[in-house]
């Protein structure tokens, strides 16, 4: 099994902390974010991390591998990509390290810290993909995000910013795939499709199970997110 961290995006929100860093990059606890993520990945027995990144900080994610401490089990992909207008997507992204994959995967998001085990996420995988899910116990809250709804552990809807939302479950980028859906990958990144990859997923006629956990979540979305998660950080 292997991990795919998707670090290409520019970040614009959190300008001008990241006008020339990856946000990814920004220090966390004596870390940066990344770490903070890749030492959470390797709990579980993974082959290798793909971090794809853009190529305005390529280089900065050179210098960060042969600083890591998992460097040899890092590969990195550029997607030569130099500004956030010609962004093609993160679909886009994790097609370009789809010709590295030979395994079972896992795609997260470089910029979710999470609080569960990945070994618990992994384990009695079979041949559905899953997304870790989590319970905001808010309805207002669950308004700003992509919600699921499930029965069992199989999700059997997806709404993106509902007004009226099904459940409490939001949707994270933090998924487990089996390889084959890497071709599936291809296709859904080659038709153009700008929907959330459950949308597509559904669409042709996959199911995907959900895996809930209570423990923390923290997408760094902004400066105001950043600041509170370094205060949380900083304290534990």
């Amino acid at each position: 099994m292997l991990a795919v961290i998707l670090a290409a995006g520019f970040a614009t929100r959190m300008y001008p902390l990241t006008k020339n860093k990856a946000k990814t990059l920004l220090p966390l606890k004596g870390k940066l974010i990344i770490d903070n993520i890749v030492e959470k990945l390797f709990e579980a027995p993974l082959s290798k991390v793909i971090v794809v990144s853009n190529n305005s900080f390529f280089g900065d994610f050179l210098d960060w591998k042969k600083n890591s401490p998992f460097s040899d089990k890092i590969v990195l992909v550029n997607n030569m990509i130099d500004s956030p207008e010609a962004s093609l997507g993160w679909l886009h992204d994790l097609s370009l390290a789809v010709p590295k994959i030979d395994e079972d995967f896992l795609v997260v998001a470089s910029d979710l810290l999470f609080g569960f085990s990945v070994k618990d996420f992994v384990r009695d995988f079979s041949s559905l993909p899953r997304i870790a899910v989590c319970d905001i116990h808010s309805i207002e809250a669950a308004k700003k995000y992509g919600v699921v709804e499930i029965s069992g552990n199989k999700i059997v809807s997806f709404e993106e910013k509902p007004l009226s939302p099904k459940s409490t479950l939001k949707a994270s980028l933090f998924y487990l795939f089996p390889e084959k859906v890497k071709n599936l990958v291809r296709k859904l990144e080659s038709s153009g499709e700008k929907k959330h990859l459950l949308e597509l997923l559904f669409s042709e006629g996959v199911s995907v199970e959900a895996f809930v956990f209570d423990e923390y979540l923290y997408d760094v979305g902004s400066i105001e997110g950043y600041e509170k998660v370094k205060t949380i950080f900083e304290k534990n």
